[in-house]
This record gives structure tokens, C-alpha cells and sequence, in this order.
């Protein structure tokens, strides 16, 4: 199935995984329609000014738009345990999803993809984690994600809708900014700043965003498929061999000065045989080169 000329709507637009799926989607010639709470500058793409929060708004958008590919990304990322962001995480991240999938319940589409965190896999289940593991909130986030994720479940058992959930680790590459560890790290190389981090013995597992990418439109070339599937890199590395990865061509000042956190997970990363076997998906890009390409465009843009 192609996606040229396939009506196409993506929630959370303007984040970092939505800003390069659009990029691949204009590159694919989908008709594309933008959903977020800032408007998409982009002469590409069809954008509506929306908080995901409002049903009505959002009801009349879809039944305007009448998508047959829906990409849902957006959400609150906050994996903080503050008291004060449990109800805004839930409104965003539950509700929202749930706003959406009631607004299309109606919408013959061909395929919504729902994206995920790996920190649904909480501080108990073994790593390599697979889809059959029993999820675990450990914060207001990862619960609001499960539960979102759930909704998604009941409407594919009981609705008969064509979902996908993707659970995702660590996702980095270009245009990535924010308080996350790697593009904290480029910030401090670019800005020549000492960066401060712990020991770095946990392991996590690193994918680069245009595999995600890829993997995305593989799903939407394949014909009924839906279910919940694990991308990732699919091995285990730790922090401190992405710092080792990074000082092979770079001159930073590392401290390793800050606790670890409490509870922390020591190994994170994924089984990828379910994906693997379903859809013919793996990731192409090592660490090594993913890095290469983020810090080069940290050099531009930072």
C-alpha cells in the first residue's frame, strides 16, 4: 500500500519523532493534516491548532479530514513524580488518546498507530523486555501511557480497529532538545561545557529516530497488522559507552558526580523478535553513526 495520496492525520506534530515523520510523509506524498496545540508552519501540510484535551474540536476535525492513516504522538512527556503533573499527564496523555479513538470509532481507517515508553516495563520485569510482560507504571507518565495503551487494546478487541501500539526506548537524533540525556550531552559539547552525569553502569537501549521512522511506514505497507510491538535497538548499552563513543572524536569534560537515581533500572532494552518476524523491520543504524549525525546537527543548530 502507498501512501501517496492517502489522507493522513499525525497528532503531536510538531515534537521531535513527529517533526521527521512528517519530513518522511511529505517525502512519501501522503495528503497530510497536522494536529497540535501550535500551529505546523509548513506549506506541505494541512494544520489545525487543537489541545488533544478537546473532544468537540477534535470530533469535527476528523469527520473533516476522514483519515485513513492516523499517527497518534501526541502527549505530555514528564517522567517527574511531582505531585502536581498527575492530573494534566492523565488529561493528556488517557483522556486524549481516548478522545481520539472515540472521534474515529465511526472513521474506516486503515491503520492509527499509537507510540508508547519502555518505561511501562517498570522497575520489576528482566530485561530483554518483550511484549508479554505484564506492565508496571513507576510514574504518573508510564501509568497515563499504559492506560492509553490499553484503551487502544479494547478498541481493537471489542471495535475490531486496525491498532498498533509501538513501545519505545530511547529515541535520539537531529532536532531532539530537552532535559533527556543525549541531547544534554550535544548541549554541553556544542557550549563546551563540563557535563555532569553518574557512573553510568545502567544499561539502556538507543534507537535512532529514522529507524522508528521506518518503521512506521513499513507498518502502514503491511496489510492487517496490528497488535503491540517492541522497536528498539535491541541491545543492551550503557551510559557510559555512549560517553566513550562520543570522546573517540570529541574533547569533553566528563564528571561522574551524580547519584543514581532511586529504584533505578540497571538493564533496559528490548526484544525485537516479534517485530522482526511480523513486519521484516530491524534497525539500521549503530550508535556510532547515529551520534556522528546528531552531533552534526547540533554543530549547525545548537
Amino acid at each position: 500500500m502507498s501512501l501517496k495520496g492517502k489522507r493522513v492525520l499525525v497528532t503531536g506534530s510538531n515534537g521531535f519523532i513527529g517533526s521527521h515523520l512528517i519530513n518522511r510523509l511529505i517525502k512519501e506524498k501522503a495528503d497530510i493534516y497536522c494536529v497540535d496545540k501550535n500551529k505546523q508552519e509548513n506549506d506541505s501540510v494541512k494544520s489545525y491548532e487543537l489541545d488533544i484535551k478537546n473532544f468537540l474540536e477534535l470530533k469535527k476535525i476528523i469527520e473533516e479530514v476522514n483519515p485513513e492513516i492516523i499517527f497518534h504522538l501526541a502527549a505530555m512527556i514528564n517522567n517527574s513524580r511531582e505531585e502536581g503533573i498527575i492530573k494534566e499527564i492523565f488529561e493528556v496523555n488517557t483522556i486524549g488518546t481516548l478522545n481520539l479513538l472515540i472521534a474515529t470509532i465511526n472513521i474506516n481507517y486503515d491503520l492509527l498507530i499509537y507510540t508508547n515508553t519502555f518505561e511501562l516495563y517498570g522497575d520489576e520485569n528482566q530485561a530483554p523486555f518483550n511484549e508479554e510482560m505484564n506492565p508496571k507504571g513507576i510514574s504518573p507518565y508510564s501509568t497515563s501511557k499504559i492506560c492509553g495503551e490499553y484503551y487502544c487494546k479494547l478498541f481493537l478487541e471489542i471495535y475490531d480497529k486496525p491498532i498498533i501500539s509501538f513501545r519505545l526506548p530511547i529515541v535520539y537524533g537531529p532536532g531532539q532538545k530537552g532535559k533527556m540525556f543525549i541531547p544534554d550531552l550535544m548541549n554541553s559539547i556544542i557550549k563546551r561545557k563540563e557535563f555532569s552525569m553518574t557512573k553510568g553502569k545502567q544499561t539502556r537501549d538507543f534507537i535512532y529516530v529514522d529507524d522508528v521512522i521506518e518503521a512506521f511506514i513499513m507498518a502502514c505497507n503491511k496489510k492487517n497488522m496490528k497488535g503491540i510491538f517492541n522497536l528498539g535497538y535491541g541491545k543492551e548499552i550503557s551510559m557510559k559507552e555512549v560517553i566513550e563513543t562520543i570522546k573517540k572524536n570529541i574533547d569533553i569534560d566528563i564528571k561522574f558526580d551524580k547519584p543514581y537515581k532511586e529504584k533505578e533500572i540497571w538493564h533496559y532494552y528490548s526484544d525485537i523478535s516479534k517485530i522482526k518476524k511480523e513486519l521484516g523491520w530491524e534497525p539500521r543504524t549503530e550508535l556510532k553513526e547515529g551520534l556522528r549525525k546528531t552531533l552534526e546537527w547540533w554543530k549547525n543548530n545548537g
